[in-house]
């Protein structure tokens, strides 16, 4: 799948932009299901009294700063992974139907096998980063986020030896 150019970018570079690898209905899928994750949390946020504003005027980044601003473990829900230490049987993660698909699709493990070899496993260090928006470009910003400007484009590390989404 990867071009001899590409695998030798990755060589000397250490990682490798591959864009287009998700479809957009693919990656809508990806983030519904995160939609339907952080919406789940902030209800219960809110019920608590722990975030202020409602979650009704909100979309996913705001949501996701006003959760970070408040202090709320928003990240460990939202990750794929179990925390390195202090895993108890209630230590949320997610791994849902489309977070699956997304890390077994096809194109991304002939990706992983053009860069790596045909030896893949799935790390438990891996995780996912949902990096919250900073305040002040929650205020400026207008509209929605589309997969459009969002991208589907997957990051490789040689050093890690992992995929991550960018």
């Amino acid at each position: 799948m990867l071009s001899p150019d590409q695998q030798n970018a990755f060589e000397e570079n250490g990682y490798l932009v591959v864009p287009d690898v998700l479809t957009s209905q693919e990656l809508a899928h990806i983030q519904s299901e995160y939609a339907q994750l952080l919406e789940g949390l902030y209800h219960k946020w809110f019920k608590d009294g722990r975030v202020k504003t409602a979650p009704e005027t909100l979309d996913f980044w705001q949501k996701l700063a006003l959760s970070y601003e408040a202090g709320c473990d928003w990240f460990q829900p939202l990750d794929i992974s179990l925390p390195g230490d202090q895993i108890f049987p209630d230590t949320p993660m997610h791994f849902g139907p489309a977070v699956f698909a997304m890390i077994t699709h096809q194109r991304v493990l002939k990706i992983v096998k053009d860069l790596i070899g045909p030896e893949i496993t799935s790390n438990p260090i891996q995780h996912v980063r949902i990096k919250p928006p900073s305040s002040a470009w929650l205020r400026v910003r207008s509209g929605p986020i589309l997969p459009k400007q969002i991208g589907t484009k997957i990051a490789a590390s040689r050093s890690r030896k992992l995929i991550r989404r960018i």
